[in-house]
Parts: C-alpha cells; structure tokens; sequence
C-alpha cells in the first residue's frame, strides 16, 4: 500500500509539474488559432459581407495641394535654390534695367573704353578714348551697355547665391567670378575692335552670336569649378 501511494504521488506531482507548461502553450496557441478560426469563418460565411471602415472624402483642392506639395516638400532644398536663382535673376535685371535708363552705367562704360584702349594701344593699337568711343584711323567703336559684361555678372552673381553652402564660399567665388568676367570682357573688347578693323563683315556675328554665348557659358563654367573645386572639395 506504501509503495503503490508513494507511486500515485509522484505521478501527480509530475502532472503537477507538466501543468504550468501546458497552460504557457495554450495561452501562446490561443491568439493564433481564434486568428485563423476566424479568418475561416469569414471566408466561409454566407449572406455577410465583412464590415469595411468608410473612406473619407477628401476634397479635390485638398487632394491636388497634397499631390502638388508632395514633390516640393521632398525636394524643397532644389525648389528653394530654384526660387532664390529666379528671384535674383529677377532683381538683378530689375535693377539693371534702372541703372541703364537712368545713365548711372555711364561710369563703368567709360572705364571699360580706356581699360581697352589701354590694351590696345600696348599692342600699338594707335587709338584714342572719348568718353564710351575707342577709335583709330580705320575703325571706332561705342562701349555701350551690353558690352559691360554685367548680365552673365548677374547671372553668375544669382547661381552663387542660390547654391546652398556656407557664406563664406559665396564670399570668396563672387569676387572672383566678378573680375574674371571683367577680364574675359576686355579680351571680348580686344578682339571685337580687331575683328571690326580687319573683318567688318564678320564683327556682328561674333558680336552677338559667338561672344554672347562665350560670355553666358563662360559664366557657367566658373561656377561649375568654383561648386567642384571650393565647395565639394572642402566638404569632403
């Protein structure tokens, strides 16, 4: 009788024993199989469609601001160099414009005129200056105001500041920029009296076909090598 409840006890402390992990399993099994009872209800029940959230409606102004202020908000840093590009350029012809119509550029025509003559007359160009007139014995020339170089000026002036980096970047490139214009201008002056002494026939198409576009692109190169050479180049 001892041995055989000695027995019986330990069989149900072992059962005792096994409980608990029984109870864990099932407590784990429950959530996944009510899941997938469910589920099968659903897919098998007739006459009851499953009850789906309404949509909300949205507005078709409220719909086209997000579709439009999606793209923006993801590129805002593009979009904003390209709002402070087209507000400079902007204002720079603005302003442009008022100097010329007010006579202020007179100034720097005038100093443009006897920076060439000096040129020229280094390279025994013979000329004279008076006031906007570089002239010799076979050819004179008027510095007017699109010979100044100040809109590629402007315009790189506007691709520094719309480009994002520190301040003192931008301080070092448009000075820089500035006078290598002012000097490619003068070659531009150089050259075009030359051309116009010997080739007077060909002096408007590179005029304003081929030093048009020479100044313009010229414009863009310094600032793709002052982007790669100063800005990128300390960045890394």
């Amino acid at each position: 009788m001892s041995g055989r409840r000695k027995h019986k006890r330990k069989g149900a402390s072992a059962a005792k024993g096994k409980r608990p992990a029984r109870l864990k399993r099932k407590a784990r099994e429950a959530p996944l199989l009510q899941r997938v009872v469910l589920r099968v209800q659903g897919l098998f029940r007739s006459g009851k469609r499953k009850h789906r959230p309404q949509r909300r409606e949205v507005s078709p102004l409220r719909s086209g601001f997000q579709y439009v202020w999606g793209p923006v908000k993801r590129h805002r840093l593009i979009v904003r160099s390209c709002l402070i590009f087209a507000a400079s350029i902007s204002l720079g012809i603005f302003l442009y414009s008022r100097l010329v119509d007010s006579g202020a550029l007179d100034g720097f025509q005038g100093f443009v005129a006897s920076a060439t003559g000096f040129f020229l007359n280094m390279f025994g160009g013979g000329v004279t200056v008076d006031g906007n007139s570089v002239s010799s014995s076979a050819f004179s020339m008027n510095i007017v105001t699109e010979c100044t170089a100040i809109v590629p000026m402007i315009i790189l002036l506007s691709a520094i500041l719309a480009y994002p980096s520190p301040i003192r970047y931008k301080a070092i490139g448009i000075p820089l920029g500035l006078v290598a214009l002012f000097v490619l201008n003068l070659i531009r002056t150089f050259s075009l009296f030359h051309i116009g002494s010997a080739f007077p026939s060909f002096l408007d198409t590179a005029h304003f076909l081929v030093w048009q576009s020479v100044m313009i692109l010229s414009a863009l190169i310094f600032w793709i090598l002052w982007v790669e050479k100063l800005v990128h180049a300390h960045a890394r």
